[in-house]
């Protein structure tokens, strides 16, 4: 029983030896389950905190969604692939609906970064492939909502058309109040 040292690998589990050769294990045909390890902002890890303003409050797993204001303009999602038999082989793509038209195929790169999104709903997706290239399609999603600045509001939109109004309003009726005055001193 003579195997390569390349094709073999020995593990002692309390007072036996097993010797695994690795060529007749096979295609790994398992699709990995994906998830999202961190989620950062300027680079730095968003703490789980609990209370109204939160941004999380709980791990980002387990988030389905996540606002951000229009300051918020630097994020990043860290993530894996939970297949263990060769980690260093799985590979990884990722897109942010909303922004990126096709996906983006990163390699063994477990980091999405983000700058200047613009306000609006978004869905960051991110799939994986295990180390003998059988791809999760489904993969992880998460929505993002980046609001926008105050002043890009609806209601800001409002008060600047009745401003608009106002002005307008105001203007006719300084020259209806000059044209009566003039038309009262001509008499």
């Amino acid at each position: 029983l003579h195997l390569s040292i390349r094709r073999q690998r020995q593990m002692c589990i309390r007072d036996r030896m097993y010797i695994i050769d690795i060529q007749k294990l096979g295609v790994n045909a398992v699709a990995p389950p994906v998830v999202l390890t961190d989620f950062k902002l300027f680079t730095e890890s968003v703490p789980i905190v609990t209370g109204p303003n939160a941004l999380l409050s709980k791990v980002i797993n387990q988030t389905q969604r996540i606002t951000l204001d229009h300051t918020k303009t630097m994020f990043s999602f860290n993530f894996s692939a939970l297949n263990f038999r060769s980690p260093e082989k799985n590979q990884y793509a990722y897109k942010l609906e909303g922004f990126d038209e096709s996906w983006r195929e990163v390699g063994t790169e477990r980091k999405a970064l983000y700058t200047n999104i613009n306000a609006g709903n978004y869905t960051f997706r991110v799939r994986a492939s295990n180390n003998d290239g059988t791809w999760n399609n489904e993969g992880k999603a998460i929505t993002v909502i980046i609001r926008p600045p105050p002043w890009k509001t609806w209601w800001a939109y409002s008060l600047y058309c009745l401003a608009i109004f106002c002005m307008l309003a105001l203007f006719v009726h300084r020259q209806s109040c000059l044209l009566y005055t003039s038309d009262a001193a001509d008499e």
